[in-house]
């Protein structure tokens, strides 16, 4: 079986041994072309291209082997000598291929390398040039000793490869206009096989147009095309200087490509590294996977060298302990959390008060505070009201009064012993959407409205009190539309008289006034200037206002309440709300006595919640200082307080104006009424309705 496929591979085979007696296939012979291996012309690579090659078949010219290479099946090489072996154009240069066994090919026409004149720069010569002009020529098949022929005549040329060779034309040579011709011949000639005529091998003849050379004198070339990316990481730059067209007097410049090297990338024509300046340490921000765990990302990252883009490699992190996740770290919700604020205590029912444990208990997960509920009963006599329990006492009586003044906000009203009258100015009229200065006094039946000859500018939020030394009503400030007041009015029961003091508080609203009869001084306290609370304390002598410096005092603060406590020869502040931001204000429920000198925090163990916009007055009778109403964080208050000096403490009439803010307070001592005039309801969540209602309190229980 081996030998029959031996015998088969030697038949098949076409320049193979074959079998004995017979040469086998025969070899096919397509093409044959010549080309000069070097520039010294001495040796012409013979490519020989058809099919059924092997390595054991031989290139034949002239009857003799050449040295052969195989390629490939479809393609040889040979050598050809220019010093041993000549061209002849009478006899046929025949070429075949044939085995070792002799099967030949049919015989092709051995060409010689002829040579290619492809281009020439410059493309036109100048005319009259002042000296030699050198000619770049490309193309193929050049070697040592090629002749240019120009115009007839005969120039050396200088080959620099097998494809460019230089020649120099004299300036003789281009005195004329018009076109040159130029032709490129062999060092060699083609001689005839029986010694005969030989002649030289010459290229095609390329014409070259002569122009005038002035149109290239000034140009230098020197500013070629921009470089631009062939690819990624391949620049195309442009040789420098260019070569000037003397036919158009313009510039070309030779291309060349650049690769760029290391990890450095082709941007708007030039190699850059992306990633030189770039330190990749701003990774992105931190994420939560979930409730316990966090998204971080390594830093420093990688740089990406086609991009210059910075890539971080994420890893995830547990949050230790009762930690949580939030906005991409690991936080302890309740390490600041104190728990200490309970909800407000309510009213189970008549008796009954649901508290609220404190300190509550602070839940990781979300760091709010949950406080325990518990239930207090009131003890006999009391009430609860508004969460506390409350000491039963008299109800509030509504006043049905025939005259009444109109419904308004941010009046202000005082009680005058001497005329044993409650007097009341000013404010904003809701209906005619203006302020007001309108002066009213109630007798306790009825109001009446005065007729002063003059009077104050019409205002709102500003303070009333009564000088029982002068026996005068003092007004102080307050506030028109957009504008803030700073002036100082006097009522006597008939004129209002303006004082004219050198150097008055600033102009402000929603501030508080009492009268210290032991020090025969008016207090004045805080207040708001264009939205902005202050914290001053000033004082009135009735002639000149005097700014008081006190170690300690209130922070800034507007809508508080002052009263004056007699007995205990104290004014009393409560309340009012600070300014913690531009957009944050913070309700409160703080009480303060002013001695005249300095200004003391007390800490009772009771005290109403938070709140702006009450309003106290003294019941000198039982030597209490009585508050009601105001609004707090979220809600109208409509309760009734007393403060003896040291507590607080609520009451619980059995009826009671309805909650509301801004009302006016005052205590008629003759009759031992504490008087209510009017304030601003709140009916719904965006509804509130301004009222103007007169409601008297007795809280011994004493009737006309």
């Amino acid at each position: 079986m081996g030998m029959l496929w031996a015998l088969a591979l030697g038949l098949l085979s076409a320049c193979g041994p074959g079998v004995k007696g017979w040469l086998g296939p025969q070899p096919q012979l397509e093409a044959v072309t010549t080309t000069f291996e070097n520039v010294d012309g001495t040796t012409v690579r013979v490519q020989v291209r058809g099919s059924r090659f092997t390595d054991a078949c031989a290139v034949y010219w002239k009857d003799r082997a050449l040295p052969t290479t195989f390629v490939s099946a479809a393609e040889l090489t040979a050598v050809l000598s220019v010093t041993t072996d000549i061209w002849s154009d009478e006899v046929v240069d025949e070429v075949t291929v044939r085995s070792a066994q002799g099967a030949s090919s049919s015989a092709r026409s051995l060409p010689y390398p002829r040579q290619e004149l492809l281009s020439i720069s410059p493309e036109a010569l100048p005319a009259k040039p002042e000296g030699p002009v050198r000619l770049t020529v490309t193309g193929r098949n050049f070697v040592i000793g090629t002749q240019a022929e120009f115009e007839q005549s005969t120039y050396p040329t200088t080959v620099r490869s097998t494809d460019t060779l230089e020649v120099e034309i004299p300036a003789a040579a281009l005195q004329d206009l018009g076109s040159a011709s130029l032709q490129l011949s062999s060092p060699w000639p083609i001689c005839g096989g029986g010694g005969g005529i030989c002649g030289f091998i010459f290229s095609d003849i390329h014409i070259l147009p002569v122009v005038p050379s002035g149109l290239c004198q000034d140009v230098t070339c020197n500013q070629p095309p921009a470089s631009t990316c062939l690819d990624a990481t391949t620049v195309q730059q442009y040789v420098s200087p260019g070569t000037c067209a003397p036919s158009t007097g313009t510039c070309n410049y030779s291309p060349q490509t650049v690769a760029c090297a290391g990890e450095s990338v082709c941007q708007a024509g030039a190699c850059v590294n992306l990633c030189q300046d770039v330190t990749c340490n701003q990774p992105p921000a931190s994420t939560c996977l979930d409730a316990t765990t966090v998204q971080q990302y390594v830093s420093p990252g990688t740089c990406a060298p086609s991009t210059g883009t910075c890539s971080y490699s994420p890893q995830t992190v547990a949050c230790a302990g009762e930690s949580v996740c939030q906005a991409g770290a690991c936080v302890n919700l309740c390490q600041d959390v104190t728990c200490n604020q309970p909800p407000a205590s309510t009213c189970l029912d008549a008796t009954t008060v649901q508290q609220y444990v404190s300190p509550g208990t602070c839940a990781p997960s979300t760091g709010t505070c949950s406080y325990s509920p518990q239930t207090v009963a009131c003890a006999g006599g009391h009430t609860c009201v508004n969460g506390s329990c409350a000491t039963n006492s008299p109800p509030w009586s509504q006043a049905h009064p025939s005259t009444v003044p109109s419904i308004r906000r941010g009046s202000a009203m005082v009680y005058d012993p001497a005329r044993q009258r409650v007097v009341l100015f000013g404010g904003f009229d809701v209906q005619l959407a203006q302020p007001l200065n309108d002066t009213w006094e109630w007798d306790g039946t009825n109001w009446e409205q005065k007729a002063p000859a003059a009077a104050p500018r019409s205002r709102a939020y500003h303070a009333l009190a009564y000088d029982s030394t002068r026996q005068r009503v003092v007004l102080f400030g307050g506030s028109r539309e957009s504008d803030l007041l700073d002036d100082t009015w006097e009522w006597d029961g008939t004129n209002w008289v303006q004082a004219s003091p050198s150097n008055p508080p600033y102009a402000r609203d929603r501030h508080a006034l009492a009268y210290d009869s032991a020090r025969q001084r008016v207090v004045l306290f805080g207040g708001q200037r264009f939205s902005v609370p202050v914290g001053d304390t000033w004082e009135w002598d009735g002639t000149s206002w005097v700014q008081i410096f006190p170690a300690t005092a209130p922070g800034a603060r507007q809508g508080h309440a002052l009263a004056y406590d007699s007995a205990r020869q104290r004014v009393v502040l409560f309340g009012g709300s600070e300014r913690k931001s531009v957009s944050e204000f913070v309700v409160l429920n703080d009480t303060w006595e002013w001695d005249g000198t300095n200004w003391a925090r007390k800490a009772p163990a009771a005290a109403p919640g938070v709140r702006t916009g009450h309003a106290l007055a003294y019941d000198s009778a039982r030597q209490r200082v009585v508050l009601f109403g105001g609004s707090g964080t979220e809600r109208y208050w409509d309760d009734t307080w007393e403060w003896d000096g040291t507590n607080w403490e609520q009451k619980a009439p059995a009826a009671a104006p309805g909650a509301r803010r801004n009302p006016a307070l005052a205590y008629d001592s003759a009759r031992q009424r504490v008087v209510l005039f009017g304030g601003m309801e709140r009916k719904s969540a965006n509804v509130y309705v301004d009222l103007n209602d007169t409601w008297e309190w007795a809280p011994q229980g004493s009737s006309d």
